[in-house]
């Protein structure tokens, strides 16, 4: 239960992370 959840979070850190760095490519 407990490491879905951190795998979870972790994911999301990393989408966002992602989606910072798309963001300063494109602009």
């Amino acid at each position: 239960m407990t490491v879905g959840i951190v795998l979870v979070s972790h994911s999301a850190d990393l989408a966002r992370g992602l989606g910072e760095l798309l963001a300063q490519i494109a602009s």
